[in-house]
């Protein structure tokens, strides 16, 4: 009898990963497996899986991806762009995605803290909630621009050119003002987290 592993959330996230954008096997071909086959590979409860994939909708979230990729591809074909690299700018937009949630949730319970006067940062008040507004101002243009959407500045400049996305995306989390402004936050949300590890 095989001993099975504990669904932990770092593990569920993998397995979803592999459920939702598949995988290459060793021949090149792109597999999409079932909640079976990724439960007996990954050696977890079947219906520990099942659960989880019914709960959060992984069916439905696979195939908007194979949507996704197939639009991708069917826009790029102009550039002659490969389906695998169409698959990988829409992985990697789901990831910034992911990541622009995250900053969100961390704002959003930073400006929860703020407000119920648990919060412990420097500079008083005004300069927390002013940096909280920058990341959640960071945190959207990141999701639009994954999405493909245009942030209130391209919006000025035009349509914005899908081509680039990636690219822009890419060169916004790189910029020095980003960096400041997310340092700012997780420098505030650490020094918060010390005091109530010592308290």
């Amino acid at each position: 009898m095989t001993t099975q592993r504990t669904l932990s959330e770092e593990l569920r996230e993998k397995i979803k990963d592999d459920l939702i954008f598949g995988y290459y096997d060793d021949k090149g071909k792109k597999q999409y497996p079932t909640v079976k086959e990724a439960a007996k590979w990954y050696k977890v409860s079947y219906d520990s899986l099942r659960q989880s994939a019914a709960k959060w909708n992984w069916k439905k979230e696979r195939e908007d991806h194979i949507n996704k990729v197939h639009r991708k591809v069917t826009e790029k074909k102009k550039e002659e762009i490969s389906e695998s690299e169409a698959e990988k700018i829409v992985v990697d937009d789901a990831n910034f995605n992911k990541a622009a949630n995250l900053l969100r949730r961390a704002v959003v319970q930073e400006i929860k803290n703020i407000m119920n006067g648990t919060a412990d940062f420097k500079g008083g008040i005004g300069y927390q909630l002013m940096n909280c507004g920058r990341a959640l101002e960071s945190a959207q243009k990141i999701s639009k621009t994954a999405a493909g959407e245009a942030s209130d500045i391209q919006k000025v400049e035009g349509q914005i050119n899908t081509e680039h996305r990636y690219k822009h995306t890419i060169e916004m989390i790189n910029s020095n003002e980003f960096r400041e402004q997310e340092l700012g936050v997780l420098v505030a949300i650490s020094e918060k987290q010390e005091a109530e590890d010592k308290s």
